[in-house]
This record gives structure tokens, sequence and C-alpha cells, in this order.
């Protein structure tokens, strides 16, 4: 009998023994190197980059939940593979990247530029998953295809438009757009797959059609949107927006009917307004939302929106309801809040905002201060597929307003991510996120097949960067690689299913050990 427990014994240890470095392996098991309960999982993040400074503009989010990334580079060994342009040309080119939805896979990255300096702002996807960018550039060579305008202006910075086929291999089209001073931001595409840009300019070379809100340029420098054909081979049309003074645009999204919001900030006095919901401050420069429609005909609202000092807006979206969410930050104290999470701004150089308006009546739904004592700006937010907002951005407060985080603040620029309600309040969990260097996020995107969010940015982190399931783990020198991650949120509880699977490995041993030293007195009470 006793042999026959212990041989019991031995297959239960032996088949703990094999199992738990299976578990671990694959991932089941957390190791000691997973020590936080948030509800933030992290599904990958890991660093791009070569061995300059590189940057990182905007992100896109194919049907497949592929996940494309376009800026810019200097990096003569910047990562690419199945590039349509493999080799830098000039000194600062343009990079797209497309990943797979997992960041396990590189599916392509090319750089795109001419002898000069290119920097690509803005990417989306339209519905066929083809990648459109825009940016500016200063080469007379860049690569054209079917181009609206072929000859490059005579000054220093040209704006361009390019779309290639979803797996990077074809430029369907590229064009240069204007010149002099002119620069493009943003880009939408509407349920016809139409391409509307956004931007500001202080020339008259970038032509107004007839027929729009604003045909003709006010003044110094004034913001524009212009909506292109699919194709790339006509202007659908082209207007300006802006007062006698300064006027630039930071970030434009469409809502569900094709209406073009627009978001940046004016020195104007007499900026165009419709249901006005702030005055002019009494600092230089004012933040202003805009709505046009989705012809460019009618300016449908617009307003200043801030207080008596001001930084800027960075980052505007829409909800399911087309209500309008925007985010930046601001040093102005008498910021206008309704039903703030924090009502109190708590100083430094600013504070983040979140702000949404009402989609129908334009009236403040809420507005609130998000920072701590030092320099804190939001500079993405998106909604995702439960209503709630999801905001990111960069902070030196160690003070940040924070709930079931993920790491704690280290010291120098970090980035953060943060869940709100629908109402802007803080839920379920607000986190530092980042390594020992600066850290800086530049927004977000959401894959609405898998509520997931995408944050990316830049990082000087060079050896703790916190990397999960990295495609790239090491750091490659320079002042900046970029950076993307994937969350999920996993719930409130903090329950970790690896604790769940060691504790009832522990429990089933202990049954084991107590099973055979009950064997065991049995054993001595009979000798006696």
């Amino acid at each position: 009998m006793a042999m026959r427990r212990k041989a019991e014994l031995f297959s239960v240890l032996s088949v703990l023994v094999v199992l738990t470095p299976l578990l671990i392996s694959s991932g089941v098991v957390a190791t000691t190197e997973t020590t936080s309960n948030s509800p933030l999982n992290i599904e990958f993040s890991t660093l791009l980059g070569g061995n300059g400074e590189d940057g990182t503009g905007r992100v896109a989010i194919d049907s497949q939940g592929n996940i494309v990334l376009a800026s810019k580079s200097p990096s003569s060994n910047f990562p690419v593979l199945n590039a349509y342009q493999p080799t830098k040309n000039g000194s600062d080119d343009g990079v797209i990247i497309k990943f797979s939805p997992d960041g396990q896979e590189l599916l392509f990255s090319t750089f795109f530029g001419g002898s000069a300096n290119e920097y690509i702002y803005t990417v989306a996807v339209d519905s066929n998953d083809d990648i459109i960018i825009a940016g500016t550039t200063d080469s007379s060579n860049l690569p054209l295809k079917n181009a609206i305008k072929t000859n490059r202006s005579t000054s220093v910075r040209e704006v361009f438009l390019a779309k290639f086929s979803s797996d990077g291999q074809e430029l369907r089209f590229s064009t240069y757009i204007s010149g002099t001073s002119a620069w493009v931001v943003d880009l939408g595409i509407d349920a016809s797959d139409n391409i509307i840009l956004a931007g500001s300019t202080d020339i008259e070379e970038l032509s107004a059609t007839a027929n729009t809100y604003q045909p003709n340029k006010s003044d110094l420098e004034d913001a524009f949107v212009t909506k292109i054909s699919p194709d790339g081979q006509s202007v659908i049309f082209s207007t300006f927006l802006g007062g006698s003074g300064f006027e630039n645009i930071r970030s434009m999204t469409l809502d569900s009917v094709g209406n073009i919001i627009v978001s940046g900030y004016t020195d104007s006095g007499d900026f165009p307004q419709a249901d006005n919901l702030c005055n002019k401050s009494t600092s230089v420069f004012d933040n202003y939302v805009s709505k046009l429609s989705a012809d460019g005909q009618e300016l449908l609202f617009s307003s200043y929106y801030g207080g008596n000092r001001q930084w800027g807006l960075t980052e505007l979206s829409v909800d399911r309801d087309d209500n309008i969410l925007f985010v930046g930050e601001t040093n102005s104290i008498s910021f206008p809040l309704v039903d703030a999470f924090q009502s109190v701004y708590a100083g430094g150089e600013t504070d983040g905002f979140v702000a949404r308006i009402d989609g129908v009546d334009y009236s403040i739904d809420f507005s609130t201060f998000y920072g701590g004592g030092s320099y804190d700006g939001v500079h993405g937010i998106v909604e995702d597929n439960n209503g709630d907002l999801v905001i990111t951005g960069s902070t030196l407060s160690g003070d940040l307003p924070t709930l079931s985080p993920y790491q704690s603040h280290n010291g120098l620029h970090e980035a953060f991510i943060c869940k709100m309600t629908e109402r802007g309040q803080l839920t379920e969990f607000a986190s530092y996120f980042g390594g020992s260097g600066s850290d800086y996020s530049f927004g977000s995107a959401l894959d609405s097949s898998t509520n997931s969010i995408i944050m990316y940015g830049h990082t000087s982190s060079s050896y703790n960067f916190p990397l999960v399931k990295p495609y790239q783990d090491e750091y490659m020198g320079g002042d900046f690689d970029m950076f993307i991650c994937k969350f999920t949120i996993t719930g409130t509880t903090g329950v970790d299913i690896g604790f769940l699977v060691v504790g009832s490995m522990l429990a089933l041993a202990m049954v084991v050990v107590m099973f055979l030293s009950k064997d065991r007195i049995r054993s001595l009470s009979l000798k006696k």
C-alpha cells in the first residue's frame, strides 16, 4: 500500500513539474515580471526605428484589423520589408508601415520620398483598404503618378497626397497639392471614398472652388478643407476658413453623414461663427471648433473654445451619436468647465482637457481638466464599443490622477492612457506607461473588431520601455524610436488567470499531501 501511495504522489508531482513551465511559457501563468492587477491588458508593445530620430504621424486600422502607421524617419537602417521604396532618398523620408493585428508580423514597411525632406502627417484607409497618406515635401523629385499637379512650386515646402494599394506594392497616384507655407495635418475618407484634406496656407495658390463657404482667403494664413475624388484626379471642392488674422488646423474628422469637423487655433477677432459657445478671449490665440456641410457650402457650427490663456486643441473625434469630442492642453484657469471630473487647474505648464459638444444643439455636454502639477497634454481620444471614452497623452506630473494603474510614474515625460465614461468621469483605469526616458504618446485608434486601443508615439527609453511580444525588442539609437502598443480591457476585478491556475495547482498539491499524510497517520496507528 505504501509503495502505491508513493507512486501516486510521484505521478501528481510529475504532472505539476511538466505543466508549470509549459503554462508559463505559453503566457497562461504570469511570471514574476507581471506584477500589475490593472484591468489594462497589453496585447503587444513594440519599438520600431533605426539610428535617427524616428517620429510618429498617425495610425489607421483597416477592415482586417491591420495597423497602418505613417510618419518620417532619418534613419538609414530603418526596418523595411516588402518595400515600394527600400532605400532612403533624402535627409528625412516618409515611412509607411503595416502590422498584423497582433503586432507579430510586419506586413510591409517602406520609405517614400525624394532627395530632400518629407514628413507624412496623416494616414487613412478606404473601403478597399488602400492606404492614403498626406504630408509635406521639400523635394522636386517626389515620386509622382497620375498627378493633378506635376510641377513643384518654388517654395521650400509643398503639400502632397498619395494612395497606395493595401499591400503597399503599388502606388495608385501621387501628386503635389500646393506650396509656400502650406501644411496638411489631417485627412478623412467619406462613404464614397472621397478624400478630404485639411490644413492651412498663407497663399492664394491653393485655389478655392466656386459655391463653397469661403472661396477667398481672408488675410494672413487661413485654414483650408479640400475634397478630392477617390482616384485623385479631380478636386470636388476646396474652401478656405478663417478671419483677418492667423488660422491653423490641428485635427479633422467626419460625422456619420460626411459633415466635416475641424479644430485648431486662431488669433482672428472675426473668425467665422455659428452657434458660438465662447467669445474671443483676451489671449492672443483661441481654440476653435467648426463644422462644414459635406459639400463644403455651409458652416453648420463654429465657435471659439477656451479661456484667457491658451495652448492648443490637439485632436478631435465624434461618438456614435455624432457628438463632437475634443482634447488638448491648456494653462487657462478660466477654461470653460461643465460637469467636470477635475474642476480645478492643477498647476504646472499645462493641464490636459477633455470636452464634448452636443452634435444637435451644440451645447457643451461636459468639459474637464485632466492633469497634475507639471506638464500634461491629452493627444488622443476614441470612443470604444461600449460608448466609453479612452484618452491618451503625455505628462511630466507625478500626481496625475490614476486608477488601477498598470505602472507608476518613472520621472520624465511619460505616456498615459485612461478610460472615462461617456460623461467624462474616470472609470476602470488611468495609468502611466513608459520607461526611464521620455515617452510621448501622440494619439490613439480603436480596433472595433476586438474593442482594443492602439496607442502610438515615440520614446527615448533605451532599455526599459515596457515591451510585450515585441516585433523589435531593441532600441536602435538616435534621439527617439517609435512605439506601438495595443491594449485590451480585462475588467475591474484585477484577478489574473495565471494566479487562478497557480492557485489551483497549489491547492491540488496540498490535497495530495494531506491525503498521503492521513494515510501515514493511519499506518502509525496500526503499528501501535
